[in-house]
C-alpha cells in the first residue's frame, strides 16, 4: 500500500501500488501515480504556473484554483500554488459559503512545506483582516437593520 496526501485538500490516502491513477475520496481530484505522460506534465508546470498567476490578479479565482490544482498535481510541494489557492479560495467567499478556514488550511500546508516563507504570513495577515472587516461590516448591517425594524415598530420615524 502506498501512503499519500492529496495534492489539492491534504487528504490522507492508502493506495495499492499497482494504480496508475486516482481519485482523492475527499475531494475528487484526479492523482496520477505513474504515468508515461509525467514528463510532458513537468514541462507544463511552467505554464500552468503562468496561467495560475495571470487568472489570479484578473480575479479569476475559480480560473486560478483550478490552474494551482494542476501545478500541485504535478508538485505537491509548490508552495506558491498552496498559496495561491488559498487567496482564490478566499475570495470566492460568501455569506451563504465562507471559505475563509478553507483558504486558511491551504496556507498551513503552505507553512508545512515551507516554514520561513514570509509570504504566507502576509497573506494570512492580509485573508484574516479582510475577513475581520467584512465580519465587523456584516455586524454593523445586521444592527442598522435591527434598529430601523424596531423603530418601526415602535412607530419613531
Amino acid at each position: 500500500m502506498i501512503k499519500l496526501n492529496c495534492p489539492s485538500c491534504d487528504g490522507q490516502l492508502e493506495l495499492p501500488e499497482n494504480l496508475e491513477v486516482v481519485h482523492c475520496m475527499y475531494c475528487g481530484t484526479k492523482i496520477l501515480l505513474q504515468d508515461e505522460e509525467m514528463p510532458k506534465e513537468k514541462q507544463n508546470l511552467k505554464r500552468f504556473i503562468e496561467l495560475s498567476k495571470v487568472a489570479l490578479q484578473a480575479k479569476n479565482n475559480e480560473e486560478a484554483i483550478t490552474y494551482c490544482n494542476k501545478i500541485l498535481e504535478i508538485d505537491p510541494r509548490n508552495t506558491d500554488a498552496w498559496i495561491d489557492k488559498a487567496q482564490a479560495t478566499f475570495w470566492l467567499t460568501t455569506s451563504a459559503n465562507n471559505r475563509y478556514d478553507e483558504a486558511m488550511r491551504y496556507l498551513i500546508r503552505a507553512k508545512e512545506l515551507s516554514p520561513s516563507d514570509n509570504r504566507i504570513t502576509q497573506v494570512s495577515e492580509a485573508i484574516t483582516e479582510t475577513q475581520l472587516t467584512w465580519l465587523n461590516s456584516l455586524g454593523v448591517d445586521a444592527y442598522n437593520k435591527a434598529e430601523e425594524i424596531y423603530n418601526i415598530w415602535i412607530g419613531v420615524e
